[in-house]
């Protein structure tokens, strides 16, 4: 986050800096705490699309956006939930999360025995905060530079690595398609883990008709 302070860990959560979400939020340093579990406290998001500009034959006829959910720790990626709101409608969505913790009295067990690692026992290149999918990231990431000499455009990397481009299509899709075996990059669970679960409601919505209204209405 553009070097702003670390508020929160996986296993020790939120410090005394973390500040709660509301309006003045784009001031605060991310993730946020949320007041309380319930509808009152719901982040809302208007997101605003150019529908009129697309072109059918890119978008497949889709028109609205993507998103994901995510451990604070974590990138973003196609192993997290994936959501889509689609123009025109309304998605409410309801997160569950799954937090995952192991008692410390076992930090005296090693790592393979416990079946995971605590902040302190795995270190990762390109991730302050260690967990299995921030592992298992940096791990293709490396045999993918090994393989193709270069890493795909999501991959952490440093400036010096050259991004893979259209000419090496193939061996991403033939070569580390075949020798990726998370398996071997030891990417054991992380002794505190947080996923979430999300369900979702969606409603259509006339927007212009709504936003007519509400001008008309103050």
């Amino acid at each position: 986050f553009g070097g702003r302070k670390n508020i929160w860990s996986p296993e020790a959560g939120f410090n005394g800096k973390a500040s709660p979400f509301d309006y003045s939020f784009q001031e605060k340093t991310p993730p946020w705490i949320a007041g309380e579990g319930s509808l009152f406290s719901a982040v809302t998001f208007l997101l605003t699309i150019p529908t009129d500009s697309f072109d059918e034959s890119c978008s497949s006829g889709g028109k609205g956006f993507f998103g994901l959910v995510h451990n604070p720790a974590e990138i973003p990626g196609i192993s997290h939930p994936i959501l889509y709101i689609e123009a025109g409608y309304v998605l409410l969505i309801t997160l569950t999360p799954n937090i995952h913790f192991i008692d410390k009295r076992l930090s005296h067990w090693n790592a393979k025995e416990r079946g995971c690692y605590f902040q302190n026992e795995r270190y990762l290149q390109y991730f302050k905060i260690y967990s299995q999918r921030n592992c298992e990231t940096e791990c293709e990431a490396n045999l993918t530079e090994k393989i193709c000499n270069c890493r795909a455009f999501h991959h952490p990397r440093t400036q010096d690595i050259q991004v893979c481009g259209p000419g090496v299509i193939h061996c991403l899709e033939s070569r580390v398609g075949h020798e990726w075996d998370k398996s071997s990059c030891n990417c054991l669970p992380s002794c505190s883990e947080l996923n979430y679960q999300t369900t979702t409601v969606r409603l259509k919505r006339n927007w212009r008709k709504h936003m007519l209204y509400s001008t008309l209405s103050e």
